[in-house]
């Protein structure tokens, strides 16, 4: 099998960059070019769709093939960056493309040792292309977990990000991550230290909002605020509340308040609306210093994050009194905290309470969703028809995002969808 896998990938190798793409592909072709590509460390942003192809033709889904999926992987990173993957390093990819395939990630893989330390490559893992407005609300609110949100549901949400949105933001805030000369390196260097991890993703959410503002998405700063918030309320109380469910995570319980990102997205807000010339012209070696001033002035400073995540675990009584003695006993470090603990409760419990109406009725049925047999894929698959293959799976594609069919088939259709590159591999010949 290793083998094979090894001549299927030299032979796909030689005729994928003639061939046609899918939607999701071209964007990951436009962001690599523009902005991955000309950094002076190897950053590569995985284009899933073409992967997966190499992995159906390979035959090598599931956990007994992993060893034969790492020369796909290492020659697919060979030819796109020129970078030699260690076998190790293939398979901590691995994980973000046969594993967490629904995950947007960023994973920068490191040689040397100490302070010789310096980053091989960074990858980035675009979240699955298989979705819509709904779906990536779900995925991006944790929308699904009734202990956190009880008998609230995607249709009682009054406004979010539209799919195209935060399809695009995410993708930019991964990016971000691994343009990050500081605050990640940093974060990696610290251990267990959540609030570092705050100031990384504080960086990669300012980032990505310049950089959507600077393909001309410049309106979704509030948007993306209110659904941090929610995030950040929610998920974040019921992962203080559910230690069981870090798994052995010590940061999982700081999740709600790491991605509490209102402070440093009304700063990058106002940077676009007082100097989009800046935004749109400067170097991105400029507009990455921007992001750093951002984070520097406007995200939660540590007694801050940590004045928070007591109330939010001991409650308003206690962590209030607490603090009030910090404050008279050493007010040098700690004037100004009560402030800011309330400003997180206050904006926190505004935000849930005015974006949800639990009297909004469900969406109404549209249509049905297309008919869907991975056989109708197995012509073009097996004829190495790209063409007419990914004309067919953006044609599901589009069909998902219009919202068709109900919520349960849509989360059905998501999952047919991501599946569908194994199925081939054992279905088609």
């Amino acid at each position: 099998m290793l083998k094979s896998a090894i001549l299927a990938t030299t032979i796909l190798v030689s005729t994928s960059s003639a061939l046609a793409k899918t939607e999701m592909s071209k964007l990951v072709e436009y962001v690599q070019d523009k902005y991955a590509t000309p950094n002076e460390s190897p950053i590569l942003i995985f284009d899933k769709d073409e992967i997966n192809w190499r992995f159906a033709k390979a035959k090598v889904f599931g956990k007994e093939n992993e060893s034969a999926r790492i020369p796909v992987i290492q020659a697919y990173v060979k030819e796109f960056t020129g970078v030699d993957l260690t076998t190790n390093h293939a398979s901590n990819f691995d994980t973000y493309l046969s594993i967490l395939k629904n995950s947007a990630v960023a994973l920068p893989l490191t040689e040397g040792y100490s302070s010789n330390k310096a980053y091989k490559i960074c990858g980035v893992f675009h979240a699955d292309a298989n979705s819509n407005q709904r779906l990536e609300s779900e995925r991006l609110l944790g929308l699904n977990i009734k202990g956190a949100y009880g008998d609230l549901e995607y249709h009682h949400l009054k406004e979010g990000l539209e799919f195209e949105e935060m399809k695009k933001f995410s993708l930019y805030h991964e990016l971000g991550h691994c343009l990050d000369k500081r605050f990640l390196p940093e974060a990696q260097s610290a251990y267990n230290d959540a609030h570092s991890i705050h100031e990384s993703e504080s960086f990669a959410e300012t980032t990505g909002l310049l950089l959507l503002a600077r393909e001309g998405i410049d309106n979704v700063a509030q948007r993306r605020i209110t659904m941090r918030n929610i995030y950040s309320r929610k998920i974040g109380q019921y992962l203080i509340d559910t230690p069981g469910l870090s798994y052995g995570n010590p940061n999982a319980k700081y999740g709600g308040l790491i991605y509490y990102m209102q402070p440093v997205l009304s700063a990058g807000a106002a940077l676009i609306e007082e100097d989009f010339a800046f935004v749109q012209d400067s170097s991105m070696e400029e507009l990455l210093k921007a992001s750093e001033r951002i984070v520097d002035e406007s995200s939660l400073k540590s007694r801050s994050f940590n004045a928070i995540y007591s109330y939010l675990t001991d409650g308003a009584e206690v962590a209030l009194e607490r603090y009030r003695e910090y404050e008279e006993s050493m007010p040098e470090y700690f004037t100004g905290i009560i402030a800011t603990i309330m400003s997180y409760i206050n904006k926190t419990d505004q935000t849930v309470e005015d974006s949800f109406d639990q009297d909004r009725e469900e969406i109404p049925f549209k249509l049905s969703l297309k008919d869907f047999t991975v056989e109708e894929f197995c012509p073009s698959f097996e004829s190495y028809d790209r063409e007419a293959f990914n004309e067919l799976l953006d044609e599901f594609r589009e069909d998902l995002k219009n919202e068709n069919g109900t919520a349960a088939e849509q989360r059905q259709r998501q999952q047919d969808l991501m599946d569908l590159p194994e199925s081939l591999s054992r279905i088609c010949d």
